[in-house]
């Protein structure tokens, strides 16, 4: 059979009938299927040289979350299908390097790209207004992008803090993005306030800064599953500071979470 490529409309009805000779194929990731459905509600879709394609025998063969994605979105995008691939090629499908947020961002110029996506990343998902535990709802990389964009002088300045002395948690994302919300609501005072986590002079045993410090050396080293409280904890020093609050021991304040994050604007 003669391998052939075109380009097709592949409209919910159409993906549904590819479907049907999915009967061969890897489990679904449903996060990777939420992520794509989303990218073609908003329109951040990109046609490109990776579409659909079907063996020999008619049996799909790559593209089902692709599918699966117009199905969920309800939307039509043009895909190139390929049809008649040997069925011995599917061993050599996928099987290469994913192409990550971090190296889109470095092929776009973007400094301290491994630092900023964790960050922007998690930024992204405060931008959704969705729990940051919840694997279902991570963001896309279009919608890091987005982020990115959307926040980039404040992004940017908090990825590159990661050399001023601070000890292994300071350099997380969840203190990054921290300390990106802290700028955007007083640039002035999350910088005079990050300094001084690097170097503590003058600062009292009462003091934010002291106390945030303290709490960094206590947290956790393996701490992802615990970003959001990470997060909570480091807003409530910065808030602590902005308000010249006396503090020994730095615990979450419902106020200064929603003081920082409620101005971030939705992802579109």
């Amino acid at each position: 059979m003669t391998m052939t490529t075109r380009r097709e409309l592949i409209t919910p009805a159409v993906a549904a009938k590819m479907l049907e000779t999915n009967t061969h194929n890897r489990n679904i990731a449903q996060r990777l299927v939420n992520q794509y459905a989303r990218d073609m509600s908003t329109g951040a879709w990109r046609e490109h040289h990776q579409g659909i394609a079907f063996d020999e025998n008619g049996i799909l063969c790559d593209g089902q979350h692709r599918l699966l994605a117009v199905i969920e979105s309800n939307c039509s995008v043009w895909m190139l299908v390929t049809r008649g691939i040997p069925s011995a090629a599917m061993e050599g499908i996928d099987i290469g390097k994913g192409r990550t947020t971090s190296d889109i961002f470095t092929l776009d110029g973007i400094p301290c790209a491994g630092r900023v996506v964790p960050i922007a990343t998690l930024l992204a998902m405060i931008m959704q207004r969705t729990a940051w535990r919840n694997v279902a709802t991570m963001p896309t990389k279009s919608e890091i992008r987005t982020a990115y964009d959307k926040y980039k002088s404040a992004l940017d300045w908090a990825a590159g803090g990661h050399n001023a002395g601070f000890q292994s948690q300071l350099k997380s994302a969840a203190p990054g993005c921290a300390f990106a919300l802290f700028y955007l609501r007083h640039p002035d005072k999350a910088v005079e306030f990050r300094d001084l986590l690097a170097t503590p002079v003058n600062q009292g045993p009462d003091s934010p800064v002291l106390a945030l410090r303290g709490l960094m050396d206590r947290w956790p080293r393996n701490q992802s599953t615990r970003r959001k409280d990470l997060a909570e904890h480091v807003l409530s020093g910065c808030f602590s500071f902005l308000r010249g609050r006396k503090v020994s021991v730095i615990r979450p304040i419902a106020e200064a979470t929603k003081y920082f994050t409620e101005g971030v604007g939705e992802l579109l």
